[in-house]
């Protein structure tokens, strides 16, 4: 590669919010704007030192010799741009390596900062933890961080800050849309609203069916196994049940897979949610059960762990346990493996001559 040239930079990218159907709907207002922004754009990156390296006409790729010389010129930007005629401009930036070859810029660099730059809102200004390290002891800058992300492409996640102050937005994450991987768009939070509706749904099911109902218990045979509510250890237990109770309904079809084995579903058993009862106690008053899989949820910010155990219905002793741990970045895909691997792990000790 004898014509690349590479070096460190901090990297500036800019887009005009809604510019393409700003242009759909107004051809002169589009191309205005675009004159006052390009006009701005090449006298602050110039005062700070900088260099416009791509023109897209809506939005920029700009480098800077450093941190602080492109904080300020984005300010300056956005202070500039409110004013009318505005520009409702974002604003990302990254410091990376970046290489020329001919006339074309590549790096990682710019991989993330276009990234960044996508999440942004007009009049924002959002930055990576490399940015954020570089500027964090200069009093005139406040941050503040709104998240972890992770984008196409780049393989970990990136976390993100916003500049406040100046007469800056700062954006919500769970507002925040760009070029994220696909099965991280929808916010946590909508998730579990999602999920809570499916298991609502499931629960009403199943109870409508009867599959196990209160008067069938006792004639149950000796290939049976129980399923306790599975408790809520965490402290928002709020936002966390719909996770806890789904591991225990996932946790059931898996088990429903074990030729001879009959599964006393976790909703049949929701009275002995939080008793107090002992495991012996509860099996003389459901019948012949040979089995308990009891277990709790315990959930911290992002991080969550599972704890299931096997218990003897006739001694009262736990014959195996496990703890299962993983991330609540997709919890249906985390409650399928974990219901995944404590089925397998009981497989082991529930064998056809049990």
């Amino acid at each position: 590669m004898q014509n690349q040239r590479r070096h460190l930079a901090a990297i500036l990218f800019t887009d005009i919010v809604g510019y393409t159907a700003m242009m759909q709907h107004d051809e002169a207002k589009a191309v205005s704007v675009t004159r006052r922004y390009l006009s701005v754009l090449k006298k602050f990156v110039s005062e700070f030192n900088g260099q416009i390296l791509n023109d897209y006409g809506d939005g920029s790729l700009c480098s800077f010799p450093s941190a602080t010389d492109a904080i300020n010129c984005a300010i300056k930007i956005q202070n500039e741009l409110r004013e009318e005629p505005s520009v409702p401009l974002r604003i990302g930036l990254h410091i990376g390596e970046i290489f020329f070859e001919d006339d074309k810029v590549f790096g990682d660099g710019v991989n993330v900062a276009s990234r960044i730059q996508s999440l942004g809102q007009a009049n924002t200004i959002l930055f990576s933890s490399e940015i954020n390290n570089k500027i964090r002891n200069n009093t005139e800058f406040k941050t503040v961080v709104v998240g972890r992300f992770e984008f196409k492409n780049v393989d970990e996640p990136v976390e993100v800050f916003a500049l406040t102050g100046n007469g800056l937005v700062v954006p919500k994450k769970e507002e925040m849309e760009g070029k994220l991987k696909a099965a991280k768009k929808r916010s946590l939070s909508k998730n579990i609203l999602i999920f809570s509706s499916i298991v609502i749904l499931l629960i009403a099911g199943l109870f409508a069916y009867k599959k196990f109902s209160g008067d069938q218990l006792a004639n149950i045979t000796e290939r049976t196994i129980a399923i306790l509510p599975f408790k809520n250890i965490s402290i928002n237990k709020e936002e966390n049940e719909p996770f806890c109770v789904g591991v225990a309904l996932e946790l059931q079809k898996k088990l429903e897979w074990i030729n001879g084995l009959t599964i006393i579903a976790p909703q049949s058993m929701e009275k002995y949610r939080d008793t107090k009862m002992s495991i012996g106690d509860i099996a003389k008053e459901l019948g012949n059960i040979k089995f308990f899989i009891q277990g709790n949820v315990q959930r911290d910010k992002n991080k969550i762990k599972v704890f299931a155990s096997l218990i003897d219905a006739t001694n009262g002793k736990e014959m195996w346990h496990g703890d299962y741990p993983g991330e609540m970045e997709d919890i249906f895909s985390l409650q399928e493996k974990i219901a995944e691997q404590i089925a397998s792990g009981l497989q082991v000790k529930i064998t056809p001559t049990s």
